[in-house]
């Protein structure tokens, strides 16, 4: 049985799947700035890296002064 590749990139369904979020939600998270805006593979691809949306559930896309307790 042939392995499953792990993906580098996601269309936007498949990003908000990843975080269980409905796709006009991540559209609007992505819209104010609170999610990674993807990269653009050719003239029309859009895609977010998982490492991307990785890193926002850890916390590691988070500047130090938009912190807030």
């Amino acid at each position: 049985m042939a392995r499953q590749k792990e993906k580098l990139a996601v269309t936007e369904r498949e990003a908000a799947a990843m975080l269980s979020l409905p796709c006009g939600e991540f559209a609007r998270l992505v819209s104010t700035g609170a999610l990674p805006r993807p990269v653009t593979i050719g003239r029309k691809h859009k895609r977010w890296t998982v490492e991307a949306l990785r890193a926002v559930l850890t916390g590691a896309l988070i500047e130090e002064d938009e912190f807030e307790p």
